[in-house]
C-alpha cells in the first residue's frame, strides 16, 4: 500500500501537465520585468527565540525526532547557535540537505479507503528548520 501511495502522489503533477499543450515560443515573454527586488536580511536572536517559544508542544515529532517540548524548554540556551546556523545558511545560499526532506503521510478525504486517489498528502518536516524565517528587505516581513 505504501508503494501505491508513493506512485500516486509522485505522479499527480505530471498528470496535470500531460494534457496541456507545449508552450509556443518563450513562455516568459508575457511576464513583465520586475520593478521591485528583494534580498534576505539576517535573523536576530529575539526572532528565533520568539519562534522557538511559539512551538506547539502537543504536535507530533518531526523528522529530526526532536520533540518540540525540549526545544521550547532549551530555547534560551540554543537560540545563539541556531541563529548562527540560520544566518550562515542565508549568507551562503546553502540549505542543509536534511532541511529539504519531509515525510509524507496520506490523510483520507472521503470515499473508498482502498482508493489512493481518496487521500491527500500531508508533509511532516523538521521542527528546527521552520524556525529560520528570513525577512525580505523591502520594508515588509515574509507573511506566515
Amino acid at each position: 500500500m505504501a508503494q501505491e501511495f508513493n506512485d500516486y502522489f509522485s505522479t499527480c503533477a505530471s498528470k496535470l501537465t500531460d494534457g496541456m499543450p507545449a508552450p509556443q515560443g518563450n513562455p516568459l515573454r508575457h511576464i513583465p520585468e520586475p520593478t521591485r527586488s528583494f534580498s534576505f536580511e539576517s535573523v536576530d536572536e529575539s526572532t528565533v527565540l520568539n519562534e522557538l517559544q511559539r512551538l506547539k508542544t502537543k504536535k507530533a515529532t518531526g523528522l529530526d525526532k526532536i520533540p518540540s517540548k525540549p526545544l521550547k524548554a532549551s530555547a534560551p540556551v540554543i537560540v545563539k547557535p541556531l541563529t548562527h546556523i540560520f544566518n550562515l545558511s542565508l549568507a551562503t545560499g546553502q540549505v542543509p540537505t536534511d532541511w529539504k526532506e519531509a515525510q509524507i503521510s496520506p490523510i483520507h478525504k472521503s470515499g473508498n479507503r482502498a482508493n489512493v486517489a481518496k487521500y491527500r498528502p500531508v508533509s511532516v518536516k523538521r521542527y528546527v528548520k521552520g524556525e529560520g524565517k528570513a525577512r525580505w528587505k523591502s520594508g515588509n516581513t515574509v507573511p506566515d
